[in-house]
């Protein structure tokens, strides 16, 4: 049998003089001539002194993260949501809808906007409101819209009234595809949970959404992580203002897939300052007039398009 060598095995005395010069000082420098990155740091003085300089670095870039500043100024205006409804009329078994809000300044007063199917046939004493550091407001009144699934809730005033911290708006028709965007709401149960994507499309209006038939539809998509829980919680652009208020999911599992869909902010505001002025949505030619058209059925094989509602029998 012919063992055919491997052409690297004769190949050291082609090799550029200089290249061997080059390995000779590194060995006798004991490699000191290596990128200091790759050497080990096993002794605790170096990775004392590694640890410090990445310290500086993350302290650099830390500075320059804006979203924590967003955080931090955001969520004071989102509330958390339980409404305790009966499964069917006269039934003493309750599901408990975890939902989420966020308070806007209509007509002078600081109330909470959120999805109506999170407060549908709900009373107003099985309706719980925590704010974000768990204090609890009381509703006293609530208007809803069918048609755009938006609910207006009007606290109590109490000491806590002052404290309420109002969003501050964004215009929706200047977002655009692409833009960075943050959801805050609470999957699940878990409050005043935030997380990052960006607008995936704008204009939405073919959704079937359950049966309460959301007829006036002008979505944004998003690929921020929207659950069970986050409806009605706010849709917020880097600067920190109110874009949209998170509605739904697609979804083959019941879970986030990266495609939620967000009610413009300028669409809702308009349906909730009429809630409050009127008592409705009068003006649906006035809401057309901002693109709020209605919906085409459609039928999705795969996946379907379900309101983000956290959902927990007791």
């Amino acid at each position: 049998m012919n063992i055919v060598p491997s052409p690297m095995a004769f190949t050291l005395d082609r090799r550029p003089f200089s290249c061997w010069i080059f390995l000779l000082v590194i060995l006798l420098s004991g490699g000191s001539f290596l990128p200091a990155q790759v050497q080990p740091a096993s002794d605790s003085v170096t990775r004392s002194r590694l640890f410090a300089e990445l310290a500086l670095d993350a302290e650099k870039l830390e500075r320059q993260n804006i979203l924590k500043r967003l955080v931090q100024l955001v969520t004071p205006s989102v509330v958390h949501i339980s409404a305790y409804k009966s499964i069917e009329p006269g039934s003493t078994e309750v599901t408990e809808e975890a939902g989420s809000g966020v308070i806007v300044m209509i007509k002078g007063s600081a109330m909470v906007i959120t999805n109506r199917h999170v407060v549908k046939n709900a009373t107003l004493r099985n309706i719980d409101i925590k704010l974000h550091d768990g204090r609890p407001g009381y509703v006293t009144k609530i208007w809803s819209d069918k048609a755009t699934d938006i609910a207006v809730l009007s606290l109590r005033d109490t000491p806590s009234s002052p404290r309420l911290v109002p969003a501050r708006l964004g215009n929706s028709d200047k977002s655009d595809i692409g833009d960075f965007v943050v959801a805050v709401g609470s999957p699940f149960g878990l409050s005043h949970s935030v997380t990052y994507g960006i607008i995936s499309a704008k204009g939405r209006r073919d959704l079937k959404l359950g049966n309460d038939d959301v007829s006036l539809q002008d979505f944004l998509q998003t690929d921020a992580a929207i659950n069970p829980g986050n409806s009605g919680g706010p849709l917020l652009n880097l600067r920190g203002e109110l874009i949209g208020i998170n509605t739904a999911m697609a979804s083959s599992t019941g879970r986030n897939e990266g495609i939620g869909f967000s009610i413009p902010i300028n669409m809702a505001m308009l349906v909730a300052r009429q809630l409050v002025e009127h008592g409705d949505c009068r003006h649906r030619h006035r809401c057309q007039t901002n693109q709020m058209v209605p919906c085409t059925v459609a039928r999705i094989m795969v996946h379907s398009f379900l309101l983000v509602r956290g959902l927990h029998t007791q």
